[in-house]
């Protein structure tokens, strides 16, 4: 998400958006890894380090699933069955690791692919 709010590329914009939705929807991060992060490789950094925190967020609060599922906004309910204070937990890892990632991204900063021809030509 911080590489398509901090972009001017047009292309890199697109899939930066569309590797967002489908990492919060449903869970699938191998477009935003191999679509933006390790191209631009401090995304990368930016997303490793706020993940270990939501990791770490999650586990001071003792947060476990006993069910198969990707993490995503279609499977959070998954971590409900245990109790409110460790949901609570659960959904303040994911806030920290995706909303952190995004702001980390956008304040750090990356150096800019260059445009397509296409996008030159203002196609």
């Amino acid at each position: 998400m911080g590489v398509c709010l901090k972009t001017g590329n047009r292309e890199l914009r697109q899939i930066a958006a569309s590797a967002a939705l489908t990492a919060s929807v449903v869970g699938v991060t191998e477009p935003a890894i191999y679509g933006c992060n390790l191209r631009l490789k401090k995304p990368m950094v930016c997303a490793v380090i706020c993940g270990a925190v939501g990791g770490a967020v999650m586990g001071i609060g003792n947060v476990y699933g006993d069910a198969f599922a990707n993490n995503g906004v279609l499977t959070v309910f998954t971590y409900a069955a245990y109790g409110m204070t460790r949901f609570a937990f659960y959904l303040a890892g994911i806030g920290a690791a995706f909303f952190g990632a995004a702001a980390l991204t956008y304040l750090v900063g990356f150096e800019e692919l260059p445009a397509s021809d296409r996008e030159q030509n203002g196609e």
